[in-house]
């Protein structure tokens, strides 16, 4: 018993392992919070453009390129979000 007490002292006082854990709950969270946030997003995009073209059927044109763009700058930042969780786990 006192060998496993031991050796949990060890792993648990090793600084290279709680860095390691911390990358990659960082990781986790950037990625969490970067998905849920862009599918937020990406549903009340697609919401208000229904809405919209709902009361203006003139406007589509102006609509749809307007709801691209705002669904492209979303998919961005969860890319960004991605490309940021992967540099914690592979190079930091």
């Amino acid at each position: 018993v006192m060998e496993i007490q031991q050796v949990a002292n060890t792993v648990v006082n090793n600084s290279a392992f709680l860095l390691m854990a911390t990358k990659y709950i960082a990781a986790t969270m950037i990625l969490a919070v970067g998905t849920v946030s862009a599918a937020l997003a990406q549903g009340k995009i697609a919401a208000k453009a229904c809405e919209s073209l709902a009361q203006n059927e003139k406007a589509d044109a102006a609509i749809r390129s307007t709801f691209f763009l705002g669904v492209l700058f979303v998919e961005t930042c969860a890319l960004y979000c991605f490309i940021l969780s992967m540099i914690f786990v592979f190079v930091l």
